[in-house]
């Protein structure tokens, strides 16, 4: 079924699942439809038109009908209460959160054996150049951007659209089919962050290191809050409207030995 989280509205996301099921069955109609979703034909045909707003409560009626998860129903609750709001302030703060939460859900997950296939800086680095202002499906401007060969970035998108993560359109255009906002931890993230140290000039960067005592106890509170700062800086510094790729490395290790 149709991701919600690739939708803005509620209007997008259920003309989505509707074609999904009549390509499925051709015989399938709006009737079939709102039989599914538990509502009147005419109700149905007037929202898809744009004429009339779902409710709280019928909205979370088809959030159960379509089986959508608890976070997957959120959203949805959210477009719903978006379309309701008659003052601008109001709607906009629902479409500020609902950027948000696309954003947090649309991480792309990859398994095990993905991990281990793309632990190279290339592969985030060329994901993030095309969502850029300014992309260009051009060869020779990837490869200057990223200071890379062809036959790297070659082999770069067979791996990446192998495993679906770039789309390439009969006109040989790279785009991305979701957004991706990939955190890696562990082992792949220190493999990473050896691959990416690069000299870089001073305006560029920043550098900056924080020795401290630590009580054992501490370290779960420690990593939640790495994982909330790393969260929390993606939602306010990554852009929609941005032309450079940067990344954020950071660490937190012991010095000392355990005695013994």
């Amino acid at each position: 079924m149709a991701s919600i989280f690739e939708y803005d509205d509620i209007v997008g996301f259920l003309k989505a699942v509707y074609g999904e099921k009549k390509k499925k069955n051709y015989t399938f109609s709006l009737r079939s439809y709102g039989k599914d979703l538990d509502i009147s034909a005419s109700h149905l045909l007037r929202v898809l038109h744009g004429k009339k707003h779902l409710s709280l409560g019928k909205a979370m009626s088809i959030a159960k009908k379509l089986n959508l998860s608890p976070t997957e129903t959120n959203y949805l609750l959210l477009l719903a209460q978006k379309d309701i709001a008659k003052d601008d302030k109001i709607k906009s703060e629902f479409v500020t959160a609902l950027a948000k939460k696309k954003r947090e859900n649309m991480r792309l997950q990859l398994d095990a054996e993905s991990l281990e296939e793309f632990t190279d800086w290339l592969f985030f680095a060329l994901l993030a150049l095309i969502r850029t202002i300014g992309f260009k499906n051009d060869t020779n401007w990837i490869t200057k951007r990223l200071n890379i060969s062809s036959k790297q970035l070659s082999e770069a998108i067979a791996k990446l659209r192998k495993r679906k993560m770039i789309e390439i359109s009969p006109q040989e255009e790279i785009s991305l089919p979701h957004s991706i906002n990939l955190h890696l931890q562990g082992g792949y993230a220190k493999r990473l962050i050896t691959q990416t140290a690069r000299q870089q000039e001073q305006d560029e960067s920043h550098l900056s290191a924080l020795t401290l005592v630590v009580n054992p106890k501490d370290l779960p509170r420690a990593k939640q809050l790495i994982s909330e700062f790393i969260n929390n800086f993606n939602d306010e510094i990554d852009s929609l409207d941005g032309n450079e790729v940067f990344q954020l490395n950071l660490q937190f290790y012991q010095l000392t030995q355990k005695e013994p």
